[in-house]
C-alpha cells in the first residue's frame, strides 16, 4: 500500500525535524522570509532528503505573492545582460524567487507584451532591463497598473519621471566624452560614430553625447560621419565599416555604442587590410569579457554592469519588503579602459 501525500504541516515538519531546526523557521524559508544562510543550507539539505516540496499554487493563493520576478531585457545576444542575469539569478535565487524572463529586440511593442503577460502572471516585482523610448506611452498604462497594484518597478538603463520607480544607469555622456578627448590627445580627428538602432534609448544617448563630445572638443561632425543601422550585434558593425570607408575615407578612429558593434567593425577594417591601430582607431561600450579576449585587444568605456545588477536587486528587495520610501535614482561612472585597438 503506497504513502499518503505528505500534507503541508507535516511536510514542514519532517523537514524541520530533518533539519534540526522550528517548524515556523522551515515555513519562513518557504515564504520568503529572514532566514539565517547557515539555517538556509540546513533546510535545502533537509528538502532535498524528504523530497518535499510545497504547492506553489496554493501558497500563492494563500499569500497574494508567487515568488517570481519578471526581468525584461532589450537584448539576450548581448553577453552584458548574460553576466547581470547571474547576478540577478543568485541574489534572487537567496531569496527564493525565481525569474521571468522576456526580451523586447528593441520593440517597444514587445515591451508592453511582456508587462502586460507579467501582470497577467502576478509576478512579485519587475526589473525593467530596457532603454526604448523615454515615458513610452504604450507601456505607461500597464506600468501604472502594476505601481497601483503595488507590484514594483525597477528600471535600468533609463529613468521614467512620470511613475515613481527606482532608476539605475551609466552617465552615456561622461563615457563617450572620456573616449573622444582621449582620442583627440592621442592626435585623431576624423572620429565616426556606429550605432545599433537609435529607437533604444541608451543608444539614442551615445550618440548625441557624441555629437556634444566632439564640438567640446572642435572636431567636426557630421551626418557621414554618425550610421545607424539595426541590432547591436558583430553582424552589424561589420557590415558598416565599409559603408562608413565610402561616406569618409580619411577616418581615422570609431566609437562604437557597444563592444559588440566594435569587434566587428574592428574585424571588417583588418580584413580589408586596415590597420587597428595605426589607421583606425576602434572604441567600444561596456567592456564585455569578449573585449579582452580578441586580438587586438579592445579598448573599452567600461560600465560597471555587475554593481549596476547588484544594486537593482537591492532596491527591488527594498521595495518587496514593504519599504516605502522616496523612489531612488543612481547614475553609475564609465571607466575608460585603454587597450589595443586605440
Amino acid at each position: 500500500m503506497s504513502k499518503n501525500k505528505p500534507t503541508a504541516k507535516t511536510g514542514i515538519i519532517a523537514i524541520a525535524q530533518t533539519a534540526g531546526v522550528a517548524p515556523s523557521t522551515v515555513s519562513r524559508f518557504f515564504n520568503n522570509g529572514q532566514v539565517s544562510a547557515k539555517t538556509r543550507i540546513k533546510i535545502e539539505k533537509a528538502v532535498a532528503k524528504t523530497g518535499y516540496r510545497p504547492d506553489s499554487r496554493a501558497a500563492s493563493l494563500r499569500s497574494g505573492a508567487t515568488n517570481r520576478i519578471g526581468i525584461i531585457i532589450p537584448d539576450a545576444g548581448n553577453p552584458a545582460y548574460a553576466a547581470a542575469m547571474r547576478v540577478f539569478h543568485d541574489q534572487l535565487r537567496q531569496r527564493n524567487y525565481s525569474m521571468v524572463l522576456g526580451c523586447t529586440y528593441g520593440s517597444v511593442q514587445e515591451e508592453h507584451k511582456l508587462l502586460q503577460y507579467m501582470q497577467q502572471d502576478h509576478v512579485d516585482g519587475i526589473i525593467l532591463y530596457t532603454c526604448e523610448a523615454p515615458q513610452d506611452e504604450i507601456s505607461h498604462q500597464t506600468l501604472h497598473q502594476l505601481l497601483e497594484q503595488k507590484t514594483p518597478v525597477v528600471y535600468v538603463g533609463k529613468q521614467n519621471n512620470l511613475l515613481p520607480t527606482d532608476s539605475l544607469g551609466v552617465d552615456n555622456h561622461q563615457g563617450i566624452d572620456k573616449a573622444i578627448s582621449y582620442l583627440k590627445r592621442i592626435g585623431r580627428k576624423r572620429i565616426a560614430f556606429l550605432s545599433g538602432d537609435v529607437s533604444n534609448w541608451a543608444y539614442q544617448q551615445r550618440v548625441e553625447s557624441f555629437k556634444c563630445a566632439m564640438k567640446i572638443n572642435k572636431l567636426k561632425v557630421s551626418a557621414k560621419s554618425i550610421l545607424a543601422k539595426g541590432q547591436s550585434t558583430v553582424e552589424t558593425g561589420g557590415a558598416l565599416l565599409p559603408v562608413l570607408m565610402d561616406k569618409m575615407p580619411d577616418v581615422d578612429a570609431i566609437v562604437c555604442s557597444n563592444d559588440l558593434m566594435a569587434i566587428g567593425a574592428m574585424y571588417a577594417a583588418i580584413q580589408f587590410g586596415i590597420k587597428v591601430p595605426e589607421q583606425l582607431a576602434v572604441i567600444g561600450f561596456d567592456d564585455i569579457q569578449m573585449a579582452s579576449l580578441v586580438r587586438p585587444r579592445l579598448t573599452t568605456i567600461r560600465q560597471p554592469i555587475l554593481q549596476i545588477a547588484e544594486q537593482t536587486c537591492q532596491f527591488l528587495l527594498q521595495r518587496l519588503s514593504g519599504e516605502d520610501s522616496e523612489p531612488q535614482s543612481l547614475l553609475f561612472e564609465p571607466e575608460l579602459v585603454i587597450r589595443e585597438s586605440a
